[in-house]
């Protein structure tokens, strides 16, 4: 479920929480915006509603449902999340990646916590002006808004086709290049993926992609555009707040060609 304000969350998950006649039962309230747990360190947020299935369906009794709850601007985060994990081949939902990259989320999640007065993710608590100054250099330096725009303009091509090619990303971080590769057969592509890690480049980024795993992101995410979107366009303004407050570090632009 995603409302436009924090509000509209908490005010449903009250509800649902007390709802006298239901058959199903709420055993669990993780809050990820204000209570226990708090947000997560990753810097995801939201509500978590865990029920007991007791409805009419009996073999399924005692089974576990989960409802998430969460703002616009929280499932672009996630959205984002899902984005870079799916195209980098990282686990950044689960903590693991390049850890600028994760730091560059936790900054986010955090700024998002400012504009929607909720708590900050634990160990970015400082002030506006410091986590945007702190996000215009990661920025910088990994490119995660390149990325992200590269990767949009991918779905927006390839994730209608009924085709089952695989696709080789390779992504130039310094040039802020990212080249998209079709190949006609799995053992082509990995022929390429094999060909690229032999550079041994730390300024490579290079990832093989099946086109059904992006029809899957888009089925997984109806309002993926809408979603990635929204959340560069809030990175962006954030960025921009603290150019204007800051004109002496300006972070240098790259292109980027698709």
């Amino acid at each position: 479920m995603v409302f436009d304000t924090v509000a509209e969350v908490e005010e449903l998950v009250s509800v649902l929480v007390d709802l006298p006649r239901s058959k199903n039962r709420v055993k669990k309230v993780y809050d990820y915006l204000r209570d226990a747990p708090g947000p997560r360190d990753s810097g995801y947020r939201g509500v978590h509603l865990v029920y007991e299935y007791g409805a009419s369906k009996k073999e399924y009794h005692g089974l576990r449902i989960e409802l998430q709850v969460r703002t616009r601007l929280q499932h672009a985060w996630a959205t984002a999340v899902e984005t870079m994990d799916l195209f980098s081949g990282s686990e950044l939902k689960y903590g693991k990646g390049d850890a600028d990259v994760l730091r560059f989320f936790v900054l986010v999640g955090s700024l998002m916590a400012y504009e929607e007065g909720t708590a900050p993710v634990p160990g970015a608590e400082g002030t506006r002006e410091e986590l945007a100054a702190e996000l215009a250099r990661l920025e910088a330096n990994v490119g995660v808004l390149e990325r992200l725009r590269g990767y949009a303009a991918i779905v927006g091509e390839h994730a209608k086709t009924d085709r089952r090619n695989t696709l080789t990303l390779e992504l130039w971080r310094t040039e802020g290049q990212l080249t998209v590769t079709v190949h006609e057969t799995l053992a082509a592509a990995e022929a390429r993926i094999t060909e690229l890690e032999a550079l041994d480049d730390e300024d490579l980024d290079a990832v093989l992609i099946n086109i059904a795993r992006i029809s899957q992101l888009r089925d997984a995410y109806p309002n993926y555009f809408a979603d990635t979107g929204r959340f560069t366009e809030f990175v962006v303004a954030c960025l921009k707040e603290e150019g204007e407050q800051a004109p002496q570090e300006v972070s240098r632009s790259r292109g980027m060609s698709v």
